[in-house]
């Protein structure tokens, strides 16, 4: 047998003895909102044959050039849609205040795959309070007050002195 023969030979060996694992990233959201904790579902693909539990599962996240301390990040595992799908949510305890969030999630024990998201963080949605309506103008005439004013008043009313209303007395 020629060295060339069995150097295919044993390569083809050891890579049908390797398991093969069906694991995969279907999706990944594209956003994050600035000023709201990261809420950041991961769709992951695995075979029927395969599991995912949470100690075969890490994440790490950064905001800016700061990474997210580990103690306010979380992750979770949840079933997706269909049955060969799961999703790891990533999330965080603490506000996102940087625009440029990454997040790196890290699959499988034996075997590791690797995954890096970067996504820029929305500013947040602000509602503005609705203009009141505008009332339509009268068609009434206002009415004009036909109490008079005090000066016509003070002028009009008898003095104490005996001096005529709104003039002096001549001496």
């Amino acid at each position: 047998m020629s060295a060339r023969r069995i150097v295919s030979v044993g390569s083809l060996a050891i890579a049908a003895s390797m398991p093969v694992h069906g694991l995969g990233i279907v999706g990944a959201p594209s956003n994050a909102t600035l000023g709201a904790p990261l809420n950041f579902p991961i769709r992951v693909r695995i075979d029927s044959d395969e599991s995912l539990n949470s100690t075969c599962v890490t994440a790490e996240a950064s905001q800016g050039d700061q990474r997210i301390a580990p103690s306010s990040l979380r992750t979770s595992i949840e079933q997706g849609s269909i049955p060969d799908e799961r999703v790891v949510r990533v999330y965080t305890t603490v506000a996102i205040d940087e625009p440029v969030v990454t997040v790196t999630l890290t699959l499988g024990c034996a075997g590791r795959f690797e995954r890096r998201f970067t996504v820029f963080a929305d500013p947040p949605l602000v509602t503005v309070a609705a203009a009141p309506e505008a009332v339509a103008p009268s068609s009434v005439e206002p009415t004009v007050a036909t109490t008079p004013t005090r000066r016509e008043a003070a002028a009009s009313a008898p003095r104490a002195d005996g001096a005529p209303p709104g003039g002096s007395m001549a001496e």
